[in-house]
């Protein structure tokens, strides 16, 4: 009778650690200091376009640099008026204008039973802002993503939004 109700106990104890699983385990690693990342971390680069700082409401624990295109609820023209406006979708936090400087900061493996990606952090040089790292996903050169082996080309950001700053040289070519 006990090794019965052993054996029930540990299939219990299976089926809640399989509906565990199910329910979205999702893990979040650093993955700075690793090759190719660690070519990168530490970097200065130079937005070429104004980009506006947003949040979505569904995920607002990042807040997101990017253009308004692809971007549902950002104006057309990036513009300094649009701070505080929010839409059912967004809230823009903040604009940043051409030539601003940025460093990429970290890098960070997220994975989960439905997705797995990599999230790229930048911090802008006149920084104002309580959260300091803004996740740079809408300006990455996805054409290539997820930039394997090496940084030697394509660069890790659009070309036509940023650029490496002369001090760093164009160090992935």
């Amino acid at each position: 009778m006990n090794k019965l109700i052993i054996q029930i106990f540990c299939w219990f104890i299976g089926v809640l650690d399989f509906l565990g699983l199910l329910s979205g385990c999702s893990s979040r690693k650093d993955i700075s200091k690793e090759p190719p990342y660690n070519q990168c971390v530490g970097k200065k680069f130079a937005l070429k376009e104004d980009v506006y700082i947003f949040k979505f409401y569904d995920n607002p624990q990042y807040l997101i640099a990017g253009p308004n295109s692809g971007v549902n609820g950002l104006a057309t023209d990036v513009n300094k008026q649009y701070i505080g406006t929010s839409t059912s979708q967004l809230s823009v936090i903040d604009v940043k204008k051409k030539g601003t400087s940025f460093t990429l900061v970290k890098v960070i493996d997220e994975s989960s039973l439905d997705n797995s990606y990599i999230n790229f952090f930048i911090k802008f040089d006149d920084l104002n802002l309580s959260n300091d790292c803004i996740n740079a996903t809408r300006i990455l050169n996805w054409k290539f993503y997820p930039f394997t082996k090496t940084w030697g080309d394509p660069p890790i950001f659009k070309s036509d939004l940023v650029e490496p700053l002369p001090s760093d040289g164009i160090w992935w070519k």
